[in-house]
């Protein structure tokens, strides 16, 4: 007796272990393996001492958890994330022994009453769930960072609705075929199938919206990133022309050093000093000359995205000095990931600095012991700023609701275990130092 409970126990167990599994797949969001192993005790111990009312609790804790750690800004996306595992696992499930099994077994339902075959099944349902999102590649997780226009909530709130409206008619009608107060067998098998050709419809129109405003999205950066390219093309040719002049001046200012040194004419090669070469060196020495390091960076989504904040910074009279020391070829990050943070710190940098009594950025990008770093320190208003509220969702030093961008920057790290983000503030002075 104990042996069958303690089985019982652990097939319970790894069902809701497999469930959360599914449900970090949908909604993308990443916890340890430490987390992983308590969140579903947790989610055990729920379903056991929920045992009256485990329908209700079931699909509930899943929602409660996407409320907690996904987004928390759209309540109808974090229903979405928490009801879908169940939902499709218990459709999936609902298939299987309703039109597979009667196929290959003859009396289906007395052999699913079995303790292993019932749990098997419903464990055959989370990996029909799992092939599901596969074959058709749906990736709803694309949408957990985003802001949820208001299209995408049009979507979501009827499969929201048809969820619940599914779940609680098939557990209301089992449970009244259960205590045999009537036969729903039919009506069961009719919800399902109906069912199931409505919700293939709904995911495809969301998957369909949610690819398309990924592609705008892609199409927009790329839009930016020709901007910006262009933008760089331009100060670079700038740059070689103002070089050509130097050369022609540089020659004639050799041919006037050459006569005076001829003539003896030392108070004339001083004027010459004095007047041309000091003017010449403090104009070779200005940081505008740095663009040429961007040439190590052989990324050109990421150099032209650079070129275009560092001439920002500029034309707002912001000291901008840059070092690329060497050619940076590999990343290991996301593109798209890596121009977003890298944008998100160089504008809050090019607006701190603008603010400062001495307006500076400085920017860095290295290789160091096999990894990527990138620095990037500005001046500040401020004498200090605290690191250690930054990061949250809403907080900015400009006031309320200006401080996502640095959220984003987290939250696409998140993703990334082996990248360290440090930050420091003092002396008016602000630092990221990003190792990849």
């Amino acid at each position: 007796m104990s042996s069958t409970i303690f089985l019982n126990f652990l097939l319970i167990y790894v069902t809701v272990l497999a469930t959360f599994l599914l449900f970090l797949k949908i909604s993308g969001l990443d916890f340890s393996y430490k987390q992983v192993i308590l969140i579903s005790v947790a989610g055990f111990l729920t379903v056991l001492f929920g045992a009256p009312v485990v329908y209700i609790v079931y699909p509930s804790y899943f929602v409660i958890l996407a409320i907690c750690f996904g987004n928390k800004k759209s309540k109808g996306l974090s229903i979405f994330y928490g009801l879908l595992p169940v939902v499709i696992s218990d459709l999936f499930r609902r298939i299987i022994t309703f039109f597979i099994l009667p196929l290959v077994i003859r009396n289906s339902v007395t052999v699913t009453d079995g303790l292993f075959f019932s749990y098997g099944i419903s464990l055959l349902g989370i990996l029909f769930s799992w092939l599901f999102f596969y074959v058709f590649d749906y990736d709803f997780s694309l949408i957990k960072d985003k802001s949820v226009n208001s299209l995408i909530r049009r979507i979501l709130l009827p499969i929201n609705i048809t969820m619940i409206f599914y779940y609680i008619l098939a557990q209301v009608l089992y449970i009244l075929d259960d205590i045999g107060m009537i036969e729903t067998i039919w009506f069961r098998k009719v919800t399902v199938a109906f069912y199931l050709i409505l919700f293939f419809i709904l995911i495809a129109i969301l998957d369909r919206h949610i690819k398309r405003e990924l592609q705008m999205e892609l199409l927009k950066q790329k839009e930016e990133q020709m901007k910006s390219l262009s933008q760089y093309s331009s100060h670079i040719e700038e740059l070689y022309k103002e070089i050509r002049s130097f050369r022609h001046d540089y020659i004639n200012i050799l041919t006037s050093l050459r006569l005076g040194i001829e003539n003896r004419d030392l108070p004339g090669i001083e004027k010459i000093y004095h007047q041309v070469l000091e003017k010449t060196e403090k104009q070779m020495q200005n940081n505008r000359y740095d663009f040429g390091h961007l040439m190590n960076l052989k990324n050109e989504a990421l150099k032209s995205v650079l070129s275009a904040k560092i001439l920002e910074a500029q034309n707002k009279g912001i000291a901008v000095g840059l070092e690329i020391p060497e050619i940076i070829e590999t990343f290991s990050i996301e593109p798209l990931d890596l121009i977003t943070i890298v944008s998100i710190m160089c504008d809050n940098a090019i607006e701190a600095a603008f603010e400062s009594s001495s307006p500076e950025i400085t920017l860095a990008l290295f290789e160091q012991r096999n990894v990527l770093v990138f620095i990037i320190q500005n001046t500040t208003k401020e004498e200090r700023i605290e690191v250690n509220k930054i990061f949250n969702e809403g907080y900015s030093t400009k006031g309320q609701d200006r401080g996502l961008g640095l959220t984003t920057v987290k939250r696409i790290l998140d993703n990334y275990p082996k990248a360290n983000l440090q930050t420091k503030s003092h002396s008016y002075e602000f630092r990221h130092t990003l190792i990849i």
